[in-house]
């Protein structure tokens, strides 16, 4: 049913039997055999959590990325394909991934504010965005590394997220920015053009990991209960997620044909 937000999955003597959401409001129960929640890893947990499978939530990785830019006298990124190559030696060697990033505006102001939150209002949105449009990004360079982060976040049933970054989070990042700086400079940008960005993240993973909350075929301790997106990753990767997403799903649909 679609438009549906779905809280609790129901279940009978450990097993699975459908599931309990709201659709305009009004509280709907469907009933299923077998069920796949795929509600991606900061979702997910919560509803595992609302249905009695308490040791969901925990693991959280999000995959910490920083960025470095820097100015050139002649070439830019302005409206090329972000992440169109990689360094892939740096994947093996150090478990990061360094990639081309040249992004909005108002995102590189956004990353120019002071580096403690970002408080979302309509004023500091408009600001920000005034502040993007006086960015010459036309003979800016970007790169950025993404790290594989300690599994060490939570998710709350409130729909809370506890993530704080590790030492050796910290000192991956900071070996990603002397690369990036690296690069950016052997590339024409001039050094005392170059900044870096605050933290940021795109692929919540492993709050539901297999060996912890699923077994070897995603199934949960409720029979007939699976989890087939990011959060069943046994441990971060560090790179885009959706082939190993789309991989683990044909590899269950496999298995629940069978």
């Amino acid at each position: 049913m679609l438009n549906t937000e779905v809280v609790e999955i129901t279940q009978s003597n450990g097993e699975a039997t459908g599931i309990i959401g709201y659709r305009k409001g009004s509280r709907v129960e469907i009933k299923a055999h077998r069920v796949v929640l795929a509600a991606g890893a900061l979702e997910t947990p919560r509803i595992l959590q609302n249905s009695g499978i308490s040791e969901a939530g925990e693991g959280l990785s999000l995959d910490v990325f920083q960025a470095t830019y820097g100015y050139t006298d002649n070439v830019g990124m302005k409206n090329e394909i972000i992440l169109a190559t990689y360094l892939d030696g740096l994947i093996e060697e150090k478990e990061m991934f360094t990639a081309p990033y040249m992004y909005l505006p108002f995102n590189i102001a956004l990353n120019l504010e002071d580096k403690g939150p970002f408080k979302r209002s309509l004023y500091n949105i408009v600001r920000t965005y005034i502040k993007g449009m006086s960015i010459d990004t036309s003979k800016l360079l970007g790169l950025m590394t993404k790290i594989r982060d300690e599994s060490t976040g939570k998710v709350m049933s409130d729909g809370g997220i506890h993530k704080a970054l590790t030492e050796t989070d910290k000192e991956k990042l900071e070996v990603a920015h002397e690369i990036n700086k690296e690069i950016l400079i052997a590339s024409g940008v001039d050094p005392g053009t170059v900044f870096r960005t605050r933290y940021e993240s795109g692929h919540p993973a492993c709050t539901a990991a297999i060996g912890k909350v699923v077994d070897s075929n995603q199934e949960t301790e409720l029979d007939g209960l699976f989890v087939s997106d990011a959060s069943v990753f046994p441990s971060p990767l560090g790179v885009p997620p959706i082939l190993t997403i789309v991989a683990l799903s044909k590899r269950l649909a496999g298995y629940l044909i069978v």
